[in-house]
């Protein structure tokens, strides 16, 4: 994917009907699908700021550094500008190729007994 800010335009009809919100983190985010590509699509919708009316630098953030991250070798997910019922945001492509994968987020791993994160107890114990 070349550099271009060029938002795909998304709205509620492009929603995923079977699991269409993502509980995890403070930002509005919903699970969609794009025409033509089988996996499922996270849109980070960027936040306003109630008191000015600004929108946050979150999208355009998480694009530039994805872009960085593939100069570097970095793996990281698809990352493209988007417009979520007009308002700014991101849409991140899923990691998981099927539904026979899961993904086991970092706090999730951090305090399972089965995981050894005794280095993150001592870090935080520490704190």
């Amino acid at each position: 994917m070349s550099p271009i800010w060029d938002p795909v335009e998304l709205n509620m009809l492009d929603l995923d009907i079977e699991d269409p919100e993502e509980q995890m983190g403070s930002k509005d985010k919903n699970w969609i699908r794009i025409v033509g590509d089988a996996r499922r699509w996270l849109v980070k919708i960027a936040r306003t700021d109630v008191r000015d009316g600004t929108t946050s630098g979150e999208d355009w953030a998480e694009w530039v550094v994805r872009h960085i991250a593939a100069q570097l070798g970095v793996p990281t997910a698809e990352v493209r500008p988007a417009a979520f019922d007009g308002h700014r945001a991101t849409a991140s492509r899923s990691m998981l190729h099927d539904e026979s994968e899961r993904l086991t987020h970092g706090n999730e791993l951090a305090f399972s007994p089965w995981g050894d994160a005794g280095w993150f107890r001592s870090v935080m114990s520490a704190a």
